[in-house]
């Protein structure tokens, strides 16, 4: 039997990039720069320990706006991510 109530939170429609929120800067292929809370471009090699992803697999868990996850994956390796949302994370 599948649960009619999920962790998962229900997608939204969004329009416009300027009614998100991001946690990390981001340059996004077609858009340009997305500003964020924290920039690690350029850094992310120290950040995550200057290991070599290839191959590897990652559980990513509090991944904000993946980040993260898109250059684990842009480095080889294959990335589940997993964050809660603000109605389940007891915010």
């Amino acid at each position: 039997m599948i649960k009619t109530d999920s962790i998962f939170a229900k997608p939204k429609i969004v329009n416009d990039v300027k009614d998100c929120y991001f946690y990390h800067t981001l340059d996004v292929p077609g858009y340009g720069t997305i500003e964020g809370n924290w920039d690690l471009r350029g850094g992310f090699s120290e950040y995550l320990g200057r290991v070599d992803f290839k191959g590897k697999k990652v559980l990513e868990m509090g991944t904000a706006n993946g980040a993260l996850c898109f250059e684990m994956e842009r480095r080889g390796a294959s990335v589940i991510a997993f964050d809660l949302s603000k109605e389940h994370a007891g915010i």
